[in-house]
């Protein structure tokens, strides 16, 4: 038989049974030992990590296997063997697989928040090139962020405005957002309250973000709604370079510049 097999690296038993006299569909009635089987691969099969989307995200280690390559490969999906169809996580789920040496990916991980899927494609039988090579299943992948990224909403100019609810995976109230006309590379926009920059707030059990009693002035617009996770970011969540994720647009209903 030629299938795919997915199970943890280890060496395993050859067990033979003689069909024409026993019922060899029980593990008991294979009882001869005619030799091992290595299986190359990831062993267990239960490594997971925890990333922040807006964050650059990294092995610590090189997972633990049998006789596991440096130049193995994994990817991210949201199930291994099978193309993400995530629009808004496509750099992030179809990224040229990272080495399996403990380095972090290149970027700064921007999809929505959620479970995924580490993936595994052994570098020395496969070429490792399309979602299809990574059919192990080694671990979850838990991102903390904001989800879905199409948060979008909508406010006036000259009015009190506010993001409600604001939802995604494990949001704590010391996460920020800050409307920006790009995020994490623009300047502030001029005219809203604290230039735009809020911490969540509560709100009848739901997370929030508004800007209290002072009224909205800038040009009516486009802009985007970024956020920080305050709570476990590294860098600053003072500096619009923090805020990488781009959780949906703020349409401002008002006058723009000409």
């Amino acid at each position: 038989r030629s299938a795919a097999v997915t199970p943890a690296g280890g060496v395993y038993r050859l067990c033979w049974c003689a069909g024409a006299n026993f019922d060899c569909d029980v593990p008991d009635a294979a009882v001869m030992d005619v030799g091992a089987m290595t299986v190359i691969g990831i062993s267990p099969l239960h490594q997971h990590m925890t990333c922040v989307s807006g964050q650059i995200c990294g092995l610590s280690h090189t997972p633990l296997g049998h006789h596991v390559s440096s130049n193995d490969r994994v990817l991210v999906l949201e199930t291994c063997g099978v193309e993400s169809s995530v629009q808004q996580s496509t750099w992030f789920l179809g990224l040229v697989p990272e080495r399996m040496s403990g380095a972090s990916l290149l970027h700064a991980v921007t999809a929505s928040g959620g479970q995924y899927r580490l993936c595994w494609c052994a570098a020395s039988q496969f070429s490792c090139d399309s979602a299809n090579s990574f059919l192990v299943d080694w671990g979850a992948m838990t991102l903390l962020g904001p989800s879905p990224l199409a948060q979008h909403r909508t406010c006036v100019s000259g009015q009190k405005c506010a993001v409600t609810p604001f939802v995604g995976q494990h949001m704590q109230l010391s996460d920020r957002v800050w409307i920006l006309d790009t995020c994490g590379a623009a300047l502030p926009v001029p005219g809203f309250p604290s230039s735009g920059l809020q911490d969540f707030s509560e709100l009848n059990g739901s997370v929030v973000v508004h800007w209290g009693s002072v009224e909205v002035t800038a040009s009516g617009g486009e802009y985007r709604i970024c956020w920080c996770a305050g709570g476990l970011q590294t860098g600053s969540c003072d500096v619009p370079s923090g805020f990488r994720t781009d959780v949906g647009e703020l349409l401002l209903i008002g006058i723009s510049d000409p």
